[in-house]
């Protein structure tokens, strides 16, 4: 059987430096969150405390205790639910 032509690695394609990797993040811990949302620690903390108690959102798994300590949330559902608190704030 022969093999797939591969694309030969050239200045294009090559990774050479860390810099060269680039990424949109699909989850972060809290505190990484309010950095990248540019929203302080406490609001963070705050809404995910909301979304415990909240019983009728449609956002489902907003975080994920990766171990017993650490919890990552989904940046992309905790934009949805930010959205979505508006929505029923209006």
């Amino acid at each position: 059987m022969a093999r797939p032509v591969l694309t030969a690695p050239n200045k294009a394609n090559t990774v050479t430096e860390n810099e060269q990797i680039a990424f949109k993040p699909l989850f972060a811990r809290p505190k990484a969150l309010s950095e990248v949302m540019g929203i302080s620690f406490s609001t963070v903390r705050r809404v995910l405390l909301e979304y415990e108690a909240d019983t009728d959102t449609n956002v489902e798994d907003l975080f994920i205790y990766v171990t017993e300590t650490l919890k990552v949330v989904d940046i992309q559902k905790f934009i949805d639910y930010l959205k979505e608190r508006e929505q029923n704030s209006l």
